[in-house]
């Protein structure tokens, strides 16, 4: 690689399970296995209870973070911003 730094790039996504995502989670899974990791790198933020199943594993391997927001512990949409809201304001 050369002297460019590794751009990360966080995918907000409502879940990564596959079956429950509407096909979001095996696109973003599928182009991720394809493109080149040593330039960019993918981060995962799912705001669902349906985390990264069957994906952590390989996604573990390739680098990433994997985040989850359970958000059905709120009752509100203002209870879920909120809760992205504290995930954003704290350093990763």
């Amino acid at each position: 690689m050369d002297n460019r730094k590794r751009i990360r790039v966080l995918q907000v996504t409502g879940g990564l399970n596959k079956g429950a995502s509407g096909g979001i989670a095996s696109f973003l899974y599928t182009y991720y296995n394809e493109m080149d990791r040593e330039r960019i790198s993918f981060d995962f933020l799912t705001i669902s209870h349906q985390c990264f199943q069957p994906y952590r594993e390989k996604l573990e391997q390739f680098g990433s973070k994997l985040y989850c927001l359970d958000v059905e512990q709120f009752n509100s949409l203002k209870g879920i911003m909120t809760s992205v809201a504290r995930f954003f304001a704290f350093p990763k």
